[in-house]
Formats: C-alpha cells, structure tokens, sequence
C-alpha cells in the first residue's frame, strides 16, 4: 500500500509492489475431511504451504463448545491458481501433495429423479459467455434455521441464512463451484441466460437498484431478470420462509464478461470472485450432484427433479504436458535426479495428476480442475516448486556482450540521479500517482479511491505535502531541514513520462532567505555531474519556506549516451537495511553537558547510546561551542516504541539514566540542567 508522504533516509529506498490477490479462511477440520490421512499440526501445515504454495496471512482458533475446538488459516491465492485452491477441496489437493497424504473422495448419495416434478425449461442464448448451466427443481422443502453447516460456515466467517442458501455457500466453499437457488414459484415460465436489455432493471437480494446498458448477462425468466449472471441474485425470486419448491442453478460464465460486468455496477461476491479467475465447466456437474444429495438428508421426503444440463460444448480432458529432466533443470537452474522427478510426480499424484515415461520424457495430465497447467513452462514450475526453490542454488547469470542485457537507459540514469541527490543530503520518496481534480488532466474509470478520481500530471502537489509532513519528522532527518526528490512517473494527454522533482524546506529564517540559490545550486551541480544542460527547462515552484524545482527526465538525459554495462551501479551497490516506520508518536529529550575543549563528540555520543535504551531511536550532535576552556556538547534523543505511545515519565526515565552514566564516566563532564 502506498503512503503519500514518506520520507526515507539515505542510504534507504522504498519499493511498492500491488498484487491482484484472493484471500479465503480455510477450516482445519473440514480441510480433514478431504484427506484420509490426519493432517500435520496446523504449524507445520502454515509453515510448508507459506514456503512451496500460498503465503499464509493469519490463524486463529475457534473454540466451537468445549469439546469441539478448530484453526482457521487465512491464506492468499494469487490469480493463476484461484480457479482450484479457493476451496477446501482444492487447498486439501495442494496439502496432499506437498506432504504425500492420501486424498478422501466426498461420498454423494446417488438421487433418483421424480419424474412429477416438472422440469426446468433452459435456453442459453451466449454459450461464449455462459458454456454450461443446470437447473433442476425440487418441491416438498421447508426453509428454515440451519443445522447442518451452520458450525462450517461460521468457522471461515460466513453467517447463516437458511438451510438452503446455506447448502448453496456450503457447495461454494467445499468445491469452489458458485450456486443460487430460486424460489420455483417466483419464476415465470423457464430460465434464459441472455444479454440483459438496454434499460432494464433489477433489485439485487442486499436491496441495491441496477439498471443495465445491455452489455451485462442476466439470468431471465419469461417476465424479467432474475440474475446478474455469476454476480449476484435477484429479489424477484428470492428465497424465502414460504418457499416449498427451489430451482437449484450451478453453471459456469466468462472469466472476462463477469469481471466486466462486477466493475461496473461495483459488486464483489465469492461467486464473482471464482468466476472471474476462471473455474471449469465440469465441476458445476460435481456441485449439483453434492448440493442434490446433502438435500436429500435435510429433506428425505422432497421430491427432485429431472435436471436441465445445457452444455453445448463439453470441454476436453486436459492434454498430457511433456518435459525432459534436462528441460527442467535447464529452466529451473536445478540439478534434480530422475529421482527426484519421480518423488515429486509421486506426491503430485495425490492431487490427481498422472504421468508416465514417453519418448525419453515426462508425459504428465493434469486433473481437469487445474486450468493452469497448459504448457511445458506450467509443468516445470510445478514440479519446481514442490521439489523447492530452497534447494536451488541461486545464480546470478553472466551479462552477455553486444546490446542484449545492457540496462535500460532511463533507469540507469535515475539511480545516478539518485546516488547524486543522496549524497547531496536529499531523501528519496515516493507520493501517490492517484490525484484529486485539478492534480491531474486523466481521469480513472475505476478509481482504486473515491478521494482520487485522477492520476498525476506533475510531482508537484505530491513533493510539497511530503515537504510539510516531513518537516514534524526533521529530528528523524537528523537535521533542521527537509531535502527530498522523487523520480516518477506522471500521466498527462500526450502520454507518460518520467519526471524528477527536488524539494528543499529549510528549517528556519535565516536560511529561507537563501534557499532558492542553494536549492539551484544543486541543480546545476546535478548537470553538471550528468553533463547535461537543463536549459531553463525546470519548472519552478516557490511558496512560504517552500521551494521545489521539476524536469522531464526523459528530456534531460535524451543526449545522453546509453550505459555501456552495470559497473557503475555495482559498484555503488550498499546493503541495505528496510525498516517500517512507527506508527506512534515520538518524545525528544536533550543532553547538553559541559566537557573539557580535548574531549571528542565522539567519546561522549558512545556514552548516551549504550545508556539509552533500545527506545532510542535516532542519537545525534545538534550543537556546539566553546566558552573558555570548556566546550559545550548538545546531542537529541528521539525515542519512539513501535508497540505504544510512550509516556513522559519513560521518556524522563531514559534522560535520568544517560546523565547519570556521563557523570559517572567522568566526573568533570556536568550536565547542563
């Protein structure tokens, strides 16, 4: 997440990665249910599935009565996989192999159809964007409190409705297969999943009004929508204490058209959420089936009927994926045996793959669920990570000569402003690239934030909040003064292109005076490092104690020769050493003392900082001057916790101690009070 204004001392820097993630609550105990196997202690679990598969972002244990006690894991799913593993099944598979636990196969009962329940009329006008769908009726059913999956579904945050909707999420969270259910005498006539009409209207179940444009896909029955297809259900055939007859529906719909159609009328569900990252068509045979028979205990005496599957387009088994050993550790810099491929495909074959010798080479299926094994690359990967990374030795690969693997010139060229800037005193930050109106001439469709519609068109406004915010942080900065800069990125009609700022905010009177002079003093000194000439084209802006300069950087260095290789950066390669900031206030305490003239800084600072504490977060001279044959030495203590705001008798506490043990180091130094 990106912090407007954040200043981050030399030598560190800040880098801002956003994953597109999915996060699901996974139960323990109904992760056991798919496994014949007992499943290893929840820590071992997190601390595998964290290394080889999904990172795990919390845990916590659910005391369901005195005898019956759970863990719940929060695990993040990226996008490629999200299609399997937002289910308990599909997270069992991933468990099962990675430990080599055998795989229990949930028993259905086998239904027996009604032949006097009618059947469910089902047209699908776009098989594009919906390949498959199944209805299917059943009357004789009571809806009311739930008993059965209650205990499950609250164990991963999900509340109970009634014994229907809650057998329908129960189907979603158990596969990952979305399912509704309609009340049959709601539904006129049969069901057609089509493009909704320009201008038509439906009230979706949580009360909220959508007119469509005719780009959506809605589930319809002669009279009107029913549906956001793969979004979200209707009021018109909500189900309800009155109900006796349902419409069970499971289908599956386009990953690209439900995503669409989610962003635009700004609804998320757990079914949009599978359906947009992509789930078979075969497994809605599999929900229906568990959804009938887990029916049939809550109700044995309904009646089901006759099922609608329309499935235009069956979808093909997966195609076996063929690799070579050498292919494998060709990509993966490995250096596996025979035997260390065929203990890997042995685990994987717990999650349904199979394989065999052929021609020389691996020839692997994937189970129909893993929509993300597909190609040769897929399969290296998941044999890679299963055998793990951790293993692989990391190598760092030999540059080639000629153009290929030379760095890119922008970037190049940046970190030599930075390294420039640092030295310079100035820190690097990075602001927003989302803008309110009138930061920015583009304005975002989708906006990730209500509060910032645009994206930037000039680092101005950003480096001028950074300066003001930064300057209740100057005792961190170890200086009066607030120097930062920021390379970035902004956003105008004529395209994108890169952009440096430098901000300077002095930090008292005398030097507001100068301030401008000295700020393009360094500006020039800049050019002149990177013999360039900037040719009156930095923009300026000037406000109280405010005083910031910004260029094209694309411009600035369009002369420039392309870097002929690394070196240089290499060589000015730190450690470096990254540290959150605290989010609770600081309290500053100063020491001043008096010191004989030979006495060093040096000497006195090493005294304060084995006193101080670990509360001491930043120890630093601030003042000195002579008066005769004594020296005055005034250093700052800035302490800070980053579990609590800190009281003044703590702070108090830390001041007592450090002029306790400079007078005891040397009874000529005294503490000036």
């Amino acid at each position: 997440m990106q912090n407007d204004s954040l200043s981050i001392a030399p030598p560190y820097s800040l880098v801002f990665i956003l994953y597109s993630l999915n996060f699901m609550k996974y139960s323990y105990k109904w992760l056991q249910e798919h496994i014949k196997d007992p499943l290893p202690s929840w820590l071992n679990l997190g601390q595998v599935v964290t290394l080889k598969a999904f990172e795990l972002e919390g845990k916590e244990s659910v005391l369901k009565n005195a005898l019956n006690d759970d863990t719940v894991f929060d695990f993040k799913i990226l996008p490629d996989r999200a299609h399997d593993a937002l289910s308990h099944r599909g997270m069992a598979r991933e468990i099962a192999a990675l430990f080599g636990l055998k795989i229990k196969v949930r028993e259905t009962k086998t239904v027996i159809p009604d032949s006097s329940v009618p059947v469910v009329r089902v047209a699908i006008e776009d098989p594009k964007r919906c390949p498959r769908y199944i209805g299917v009726r059943v009357d004789g059913v009571t809806v009311g409190a739930s008993q059965r999956f209650t205990e499950k579904l609250a164990s991963v945050g999900q509340r109970s409705i009634n014994n229907i909707v809650d057998l329908t999420n129960f189907v979603l969270f158990d596969l990952g297969q979305p399912m509704h259910a309609f009340d049959a005498a709601k539904v006129a006539g049969g069901i057609t999943i089509r493009p909704a009409k320009a201008g038509e209207k439906m009230t979706t179940l949580d009360g909220k009004e959508l007119t469509f444009n005719g780009t959506e896909l809605v589930i319809a029955d002669d009279e009107g929508v029913l549906a956001l297809a793969g979004v979200k259900g209707g009021k018109k055939a909500e189900v309800g204490a009155e109900t006796t007859s349902i419409i069970f529906e499971c289908a599956n719909f386009d990953p690209t058209s439900t995503r669409k159609t989610s962003v635009k009328h700004n609804i998320k569900t757990d079914a949009s959420k599978r359906y947009e990252n992509g789930v078979t068509s075969e497994l809605a045979g599999e929900a229906i089936a568990l959804a009938l028979s887990e029916l049939s205990k809550i109700h044995p005496k309904a009646k089901i009927g006759v099922a609608s599957d329309i499935y235009p387009s069956p979808e093909s088994k997966p195609a076996p994926v063929s690799v070579t050993l050498a292919e494998l550790n060709g990509l993966l810099g490995s250096t596996m045996a025979e035997k260390d491929v065929e203990e890997v495909l042995g685990r994987l074959a717990y999650a349904g793959f199979t394989h065999k010798m052929k021609n020389g080479a691996y020839s692997v299926t994937p189970p129909v669920s893993r929509l993300d094994i597909r190609i040769k690359e897929d399969l290296i990967e998941e044999i890679g990570r299963h055998y793990g990374y951790d293993k692989i030795k990391a190598v760092v690969p030999p540059l080639p000569l000629g153009r290929k693997g030379l760095p890119n010139k922008r970037l190049y060229y940046a970190n030599e402003v930075r390294n420039f800037l640092v030295k310079h005193g100035f820190s690097d930050v990075h602001t927003y690239s989302f803008a309110v109106k009138g930061e920015g001439e583009i304005e975002v469709e989708n906006p990730i934030g209500k509060d910032r519609p645009f994206i930037r068109s000039s680092l101005l406004p950003g480096v001028r909040r950074a300066l003001a915010l930064n300057m209740n942080l100057h005792m961190f900065l170890e200086s009066e003064d607030v120097k930062i800069f920021e390379v970035g990125n902004v956003f105008r009609s004529k395209g994108e292109a890169m952009h440096l700022a430098v901000g300077y905010l002095p930090g008292n009177r005398e030097k507001t005076k100068t301030a401008a002079r000295d700020l393009d003093e360094v500006v020039y000194a800049l050019e002149h490092d990177l013999h360039v000439n900037g040719d009156g084209a930095w923009a300026a802006e000037e406000r109280i104690q405010c005083f910031i300069r910004e260029i094209d950087f694309g411009e600035l260095i369009k002369d420039l020769a392309d870097p002929k290789h690394h070196a240089s950066l290499v060589a000015k390669a730190e450690k470096v050493v990254y540290q959150m900031h605290s989010p609770y206030p600081f309290i500053v305490r100063d020491v001043a003392l008096w010191v004989p003239k030979e006495t060093k800084a040096e000497a006195v600072e090493e005294v304060i900082r084995a006193n101080a504490g670990e509360l001491a977060q930043k120890i630093y001279l601030f003042d000195t001057f002579e008066k005769g044959d004594k020296k005055s030495f005034a250093f700052r203590i800035v302490l800070q916790s980053f579990e609590r705001t800190l009281e003044d008798a703590e702070a108090n506490a830390v001041y007592d101690r450090v002029v306790t043990a400079l007078e005891k180091t040397n009874p000529v130094w005294m503490a000036r009070k």
